[in-house]
């Protein structure tokens, strides 16, 4: 095995921690989100209404995932391009990517699009590339981890 092949691909730990960090928020604000929207409603004056969490709850997932863009590019510095490179888990990283990169294009979608029904569509493909997201980081780096590890 190639000295370069076991190289390590870790960020800073600033990097690390914030990506950790912010992604867990986003993740938890889309979902505490999605539960709300679902499954609770008030009653107001006139009959049933969402609560009135959602909108806040919404412009937190809508301002971190902002942030996550924003930290997304330092990941792309210092990690994503090495790791291409190397042909370093790569396939695992990839669909990471594609994840991010669909989840960053329907948020705006769902914030812009005009059809009842085009928002409906995005938004189910919109938290359903969330939960996978969020479930797949950790096999990502668990396998980069594990290709390290290996002997040579």
């Amino acid at each position: 095995m190639r000295a370069h092949q076991r190289e390590r691909f870790q960020m800073p730990r600033w990097v690390r921690l914030a990506i950790y960090g912010v992604g867990l928020l986003c993740a938890l604000s889309g979902v505490f989100w999605l539960l709300l929207h679902h499954f609770v409603q008030v009653e107001g004056e006139f009959g049933p209404e969402p609560s009135p969490f959602q909108h806040p709850l919404l412009v937190l997932h809508g301002v971190v995932a902002a942030m996550l863009i924003w930290l997304f590019g330092l990941l792309w510095l210092t990690h994503v391009r090495r790791a291409w490179k190397r042909r370093r888990n790569w396939r695992s990283g990839g669909f990471m990517v594609l994840l991010l990169a669909w989840l960053a294009i329907s948020g705006l979608g769902l914030y812009y699009l005009g059809s009842e029904q085009w928002r409906q569509y995005t938004g189910i493909a919109h938290w359903l590339a969330g939960i996978i997201a969020t479930l797949w980081l950790p096999l990502h780096i668990w396998r980069g981890r594990r290709a390290v590890q290996l002997p040579p």
